[in-house]
């Protein structure tokens, strides 16, 4: 199994590297690199009135996931909806389940 997990994490590493990385290089990065000095707070009020807490539809999880992004102005993010589906579906299969429990679980009983 180590073969296809080392496979999965070079898969989620590349998308990583790849799609994710690039969008904290611009202008007004998705993801800040570090603080921001000028930054008084870094709490923001919501100014919409939208729905900010979404229900995704199984059968439809892109389209979902590009809707919630562009509502929620984050084109960057809805144009990877596609791929993110794509690598969740690959993650799923790569489940080492053999009926043990982990000994990082406190089963209770």
């Amino acid at each position: 199994m180590p073969d296809e997990q080392d496979q999965m994490k070079g898969i989620l590493v590349s998308f990583f590297l790849e799609r994710l990385a690039p969008l904290t290089s611009t202008e007004n990065p998705l993801f800040p690199t570090g603080p921001d000095a000028k930054a008084e707070t870094y709490y923001i009020d919501r100014l919409d009135d939208s729905d900010y807490i979404f229900e995704l539809d199984p059968a439809n999880v892109a389209s979902d996931l590009r809707e919630m992004w562009a509502i929620g102005n984050l084109p960057e993010l809805a144009e990877l909806a596609d791929e993110i589906v794509d690598l969740a579906d690959q993650l799923q299969g790569c489940d080492e389940d053999k009926g043990e429990i982990s000994p990082f679980v406190y089963a209770m009983f």
